[in-house]
């Protein structure tokens, strides 16, 4: 790999401000944006300090595993209910996040003409496009392959994703949150 090289730095630095602007002409709006959400975010780690919680859920792997973590700790740990007073502090807060082109159509037994399939567990013979997130019912295989195998089938252009039923205990709830979120309603596509 060749060192780069700059002869005038001064010169340098004032052609990227000059391109950074050209992209992003409201950049002042966007750093106010950046920092007003940033001061929220650290005003909602006081409070939790405050309230002598943790700031930074911690989980033991072998209670994940066992599933023996309750729903309220996940929640808790997802951050995934803001109070009312609150806007959501991250996007994986919003009611409508992790979303792919396609729309989902949850606890599907099987895929109908034309849809992909998400599988889990034993998958119905289908001539659908389908990707298994644990063809043995595993949960913590289903959470790993969640994201990567909803990214390939909206990656195949498929309209509509048909994903079977999880189970929801332990693991389970983290992973029906996400995937009722990705199916949400938002701009940008048909429902």
């Amino acid at each position: 790999m060749a060192a780069l090289q700059i002869d005038d730095v001064p010169d340098a630095i004032r052609q990227a401000k000059r391109t950074l602007r050209a992209q992003l002409p409201n950049y002042r709006e966007v750093y106010e944006e950046v920092a007003q959400s940033i001061g929220e975010q650290a005003r909602h780690i006081a409070r939790l300090r405050e309230a002598g919680e943790a700031v930074i859920p911690e989980l033991a792997f072998a209670d994940i595993a066992a599933q023996r973590v309750s729903a309220e700790t996940i929640g808790r740990a997802l951050d995934i209910a803001p109070t009312a007073d609150e806007k959501p502090l991250a996007p994986g807060m919003l009611s409508s996040h992790y979303a792919p082109k396609a729309r989902l159509r949850l606890n599907a037994s099987e895929a109908e003409p034309g849809e992909a399939l998400l599988a889990f567990g034993a998958a119905p013979a289908s001539d659908a496009l389908t990707l298994n997130l644990s063809p043995r019912g595993d949960l913590i295989e289903a959470a790993t392959n969640l994201f990567s195998h909803l990214r390939a089938l909206d990656a195949s252009g498929a309209k509509t994703v048909a994903v079977m039923r999880v189970p929801r205990k332990g693991l389970g709830e983290a992973i029906n949150d996400r995937l009722a979120r990705a199916a949400a309603p938002r701009q940008g596509r048909a429902e």
